[in-house]
């Protein structure tokens, strides 16, 4: 069965974060700027790491595509 191509995209891209995340040198300051939930925080243990975002997004959307249902902006540390 073929992965949907939106699926395949997402893991893409993460992959990429993840990998350009890792070679940032440790110590580096990096602002999240639309962070959401913070997906790739854990990847940044080694940084110091902000997170921001407008905390507007409550997940339930306008019922035209893929909504989240929940949205949890409580781990963010600058709301604007």
């Amino acid at each position: 069965m073929k992965m949907p191509s939106f699926l395949s995209n997402l893991a893409n891209r993460d992959e990429w974060v993840i990998q350009e995340l890792g070679k940032l040198p440790n110590g580096s300051t990096l602002l999240d700027a639309g962070a959401g939930e913070c997906r790739y925080k854990p990847y940044c243990r080694n940084l110091v790491y902000t997170s921001q975002d407008f905390g507007r997004y409550d997940g339930q959307g306008n019922e035209k595509g893929m909504q989240m249902g929940s949205w949890d902006n409580s781990k963010l540390d600058v709301i604007s």
